[in-house]
């Protein structure tokens, strides 16, 4: 299964025309701002597809933003990111 890492908004948009159901997806950098949106715009932008959504918390405290259990993404750390890099074929950078 593919893993997906996007790390701005535009590329995200971009990245949507190919991300297949049950793909991973995983936002870093200015990408976790996507998560600060109102949620339904965040579902419209994906499109209400079934993707694994993952957001890297140390960007998102970087950029201002305090990682909730209410978020649509699943938080993950350095560690879980590297580990979601080997479990995933082929890896994508958006």
């Amino acid at each position: 299964m593919p893993l997906h890492i996007v790390n701005t908004r535009n590329s995200l948009e971009h990245a949507l025309q190919h991300i297949a159901d049950d793909d991973s997806l995983l936002l870093i950098e200015a990408a976790v701002l996507t998560l600060a949106d109102n949620c339904l715009e965040l579902m419209h932008i994906t499109g209400g597809r079934n993707l694994n959504l993952y957001a890297l918390t140390e960007d998102a405290v970087e950029l201002g933003l305090k990682p909730t259990e209410e978020a649509p993404a699943q938080w993950t750390d350095m560690e879980g990111f590297i580990t979601l890099c080997e479990s995933h074929q082929p890896i994508i950078s958006w």
